[in-house]
């Protein structure tokens, strides 16, 4: 539970080692056992002025480091838990028209329903406008593509370049290559939320670049086609990155070594 919140004023806070108790823009901010809410108080008043600016330049920051995770409660009553080595932008309380929130790196979104003041999530990649729904969004700064998985409810996903779908409980991503959907088994991009990794014919790879995140490491390869032998399975995410090496070497395709906070990685001959 790691994170760091910068407030409006530029000031900023280790949330793990400071109690957090202010008021920000009339609404009142604590942190407790890995919630950082937003609680408006009784004379705060959400969306009065539908004609002014929705990104306001004064916005809260919290900052998810590399090795940590937490979950911030929006004033509107929206929970959005956030993965290790993202960033969220936020306004203490909602103005306008739109309820609007940036994204950088992965986050699980559970939206309060408010039909007369759409949600929007912005992201390098496009943006995502729901009314009141379960998603998760996939849109690391260093990665190719953004993953932007429905649990339930209903999407629009926009590119910058105005190409808009619509996702039922499926999937979409979005690439150089343009956009599309896809169903997909939703506990693979949602599980982490829950305590589980899933992966389904995953490249090795791409499980390392989420683990390299998580916990805090970097992975290297004796020969990079190593990164393209695949794997399926389930681990517990707060179990350690060994047992899940362990896993590897018993297939008989791999050995590893540890260094400090490096992995090698190593091709049974």
């Amino acid at each position: 539970k790691q994170a760091v919140l910068t407030l409006p004023d530029g000031s900023t806070i280790d949330v793990q080692k400071k109690d957090i108790n202010v008021i920000v823009d009339g609404v009142q901010v604590k942190y407790n056992k890995g919630v950082l809410s937003y609680r408006p108080t009784v004379t705060t008043q959400q969306h009065e002025e539908e004609n002014v600016d929705e990104s306001p330049v004064k916005s809260n920051e919290l900052v998810i480091p590399r090795g940590g995770e937490n979950t911030v409660l929006l004033a509107d009553g929206t929970t959005v838990h956030l993965n290790a080595g993202s960033k969220l932008i936020y306004p203490a309380r909602f103005v306008g028209q739109r309820r609007i929130v940036t994204l950088e790196g992965e986050a699980y979104f559970d939206v309060r329903k408010d039909e007369e003041h759409p949600f929007v999530v912005r992201t390098r990649f496009g943006e995502v406008t729901v009314l009141g729904t379960a998603f998760n969004i996939n849109a690391y700064n260093d990665a190719d593509a953004c993953y932007t998985t429905l649990v339930y409810g209903k999407v629009n996903f926009s590119t910058p370049d105005q190409n808009t779908i619509t996702l039922a409980p499926e999937q979409a991503v979005v690439s150089s290559r343009g956009i599309e959907k896809r169903a997909v088994d939703v506990n693979e991009y949602i599980g982490w939320a829950q305590g589980v990794y899933v992966f389904n014919n995953k490249r090795l790879g791409d499980i390392m670049k989420t683990f390299e995140r998580w916990y805090d490491v970097h992975v290297y390869y004796e020969k990079e086609s190593l990164r393209d032998l695949t794997y399926s399975g389930d681990l517990q995410r707060y179990g350690t990155i060994n047992t899940f090496l362990n896993a590897l070497e018993l297939t008989g395709d791999i050995y590893y070594r540890i260094n400090g906070r490096n992995i090698l990685i190593y091709k049974n001959e």
